[in-house]
């Protein structure tokens, strides 16, 4: 009759030859990989993004052309949004778990929200310079006369 060995540890729950730990310290060992490959690309992307804000931030300055500039950085936002769901997207699908992309699309929301209102406030301060400004002059700039009374 064959001799059969029996291994008990501390703190593991199967008793086997060893295969199982073995398994989890590869699985561990590829986690840690993961993780620091994901690390290395969030950070190249960081610095990739602090690059490209830098120098669309003042293409106003060096051209003199604010308008492109505000078209550019608008242009990249939008590229940064689809990147974004993109690999919230991703990130569901891999995971199997929908909680990535449902975050993705409650801070587009929030950042579409806080975009509309910032600008609604600076067409608002835009027309009460406007009107201020035509209250102070008058009808001079149509027809020489100082007053506001036709």
């Amino acid at each position: 009759m064959p001799s059969v060995k029996i291994r008990i540890e501390k703190g593991v729950d199967t008793a086997g030859d060893g295969q199982e730990q073995q398994e989890n310290k590869q699985s561990t060992a590829e986690k840690k990989k993961i993780a620091l490959v994901a690390f290395i690309a969030k950070q190249t992307i960081n610095v990739t993004k602090q690059i490209i804000n830098f120098s669309t931030s003042h293409i106003g300055e060096w051209t003199g052309d604010y308008i492109k500039q505000a078209n550019t950085q608008a242009s990249l936002e939008y590229l940064e949004t689809g990147a974004g769901l993109i690999t919230a997207g991703a990130m569901s699908v891999v995971t199997e778990n929908p909680i990535p992309i449902i975050m993705e699309v409650l801070s587009l929301g929030l950042k579409t929200g806080f975009s509309h209102y910032e600008d609604a406030r600076k067409q608002a301060k835009a027309r009460h310079d406007y009107e201020f400004l035509q209250q102070r002059t008058g009808n001079s700039t149509t027809n020489g006369s100082r007053g506001t009374e036709y």
